[in-house]
């Protein structure tokens, strides 16, 4: 027995339906999910049951090995920072930095740009204060 909100889908999502968003919007079977309330699984089901030929996820975004050096270990920037510019995932940034065997820093403030720069001015302040005071 069908059930009914399984039902209710195939009355929706129609070998035409993927037609016009999948195949001709470009929309992938998250989004297409998202928009109609629909599990993505059940989705990817109706789409290979309507004849859909589902696509792996595009082509990988290039990520020059000595720019994305240059930005997180001089530069000091996050992988989550360099993701948002790119337009990725941070976990794309993350394994490509791994596979072109750049180390990972530490968790915490030695991590984050913005904290080095106010615990530089910190110890620069604290270096010209005596224990006497100013």
């Amino acid at each position: 027995m069908v059930q009914p909100r399984r039902q209710r889908a195939r009355g929706v999502l129609t070998r035409a339906f993927f037609d016009r968003e999948y195949t001709a919007a470009g929309k992938t079977l998250t989004q297409i999910a998202d928009e109609t309330g629909y599990d993505r699984k059940l989705v990817g089901q109706l789409a290979r049951e309507a004849g859909i030929t589902i696509t792996n996820l595009c082509e990988p975004v290039p990520i020059d090995e000595g720019w994305l050096r240059q930005q997180y270990l001089e530069r000091k920037r996050s992988f989550t920072d360099i993701a948002a510019e790119l337009g990725v995932l941070d976990m794309t940034v993350i394994e490509r930095a791994r596979r072109y065997g750049i180390p990972s820093r530490p968790s915490g403030v030695t991590s984050r740009p913005e904290l080095l720069h106010t615990l530089a001015r910190v110890s620069v302040l604290a270096g010209n204060l005596s224990p006497s005071g100013p």
